[in-house]
């Protein structure tokens, strides 16, 4: 019997079940319980330094290494791959404790980052062990929410609105706004001493099902459009998450913003889906 160990930790139980030529037990049920041998146990399942501003400084983060089941640790840093991303080992308690920083420096030339810290543990069941490193770097300009769903039917006025946010230190304001749809209006407005886009659309029996777009011109040269997608239920909304499209003047200048979240489900447009830890497991002892 073997078991794939790769998703698994700590303890587990996995059942079989057996076909015979004995009239009396056609079939037969077979447990195995076994546990997951660790060389080194870690304070978090990975280095994640979460959303950061592409404008900000060095983003720092310590991970605290223990001794596992493979007895004392002897660990070494292997060379980091990442130009911008430096790692260094702190011995706490000699074969028991180590810490580990890991730490990355502007500028970001990506968007997410997903790399690795490869350290050799001394454990001869596991001579290499890999830390993964997560980061996302938030979009120079943002629409909050980054897509508006609206309902299949419309028994009241409809009403939302859209914020901008710049991830930068240089001022910069909305200049105007224009809808692609009749029946759906949007305007310029001021909400606690900062410009909103107010979107409604009146109460109707039935609606087009066709998809709207929000248009915001901005000051930024960057991105001197921002557009933000109306999505009727009946359509689902993209998959892919937050997308932006920022061109010069061949490509329109333009930033378009959908999501796999509807303004009433994420008001924040914020927030990181950090991909589990799977780190390679040595072996299993079954009992």
């Amino acid at each position: 019997m073997t078991i794939s160990c790769h998703r698994l930790s700590g303890d587990f139980t996995r059942e079989l079940v057996v076909t015979t030529n004995d009239p009396e037990h056609i079939t037969e049920k077979l447990v195995c319980k076994g546990r997951i041998l660790e060389p080194f146990k870690t304070s978090d399942r990975g280095v994640n330094f979460g959303m950061v501003s592409g404008k900000g400084g060095a983003q720092e983060k310590t991970l605290e290494i223990t001794r596992g089941d493979g007895g004392p640790l002897k660990p070494k840093l292997l060379p980091v791959a990442m130009k911008n991303l430096r790692a260094e080992l702190e011995e706490v308690e000699p074969g028991e404790r180590y810490k580990l920083k890991a730490t990355l420096t502007p500028p970001f030339e990506t968007t997410r980052v997903a790399s690795n810290l490869e350290i050799e543990t001394g454990v001869s069941e596991a001579p290499i062990v890999k830390i993964p490193v997560y980061m996302r770097v938030a979009p120079k300009v943002m629409a909050q929410p980054r897509a508006l769903r609206l309902p299949a039917e419309l028994k009241e006025d409809w009403q939302r609105t859209i914020r901008v946010i710049w991830d930068d230190n240089e001022s910069h304001e909305i200049t105007g706004v224009e809808s692609d749809a009749p029946d759906m209006n949007v305007e310029l407005a001021e909400q606690d001493g900062e410009q909103v886009v107010n979107v409604r659309i009146a109460a109707a029996p039935e609606l087009e099902t066709r998809q709207r777009v929000v248009k915001i011109h901005t000051n930024d040269s960057e991105s001197p459009l921002v557009t933000v997608s109306v999505i009727p239920s009946r359509r689902p909304l993209p998959d892919q998450g937050l997308r932006a499209r920022v061109g010069g003047a061949g490509a329109g200048g333009e930033t378009s913003q959908t999501g796999q979240r509807s303004d009433d489900e994420s008001e924040s447009g914020q927030g990181t889906k950090v991909q589990p830890f799977k780190r390679p497991l040595p072996k299993a002892v079954a009992d």
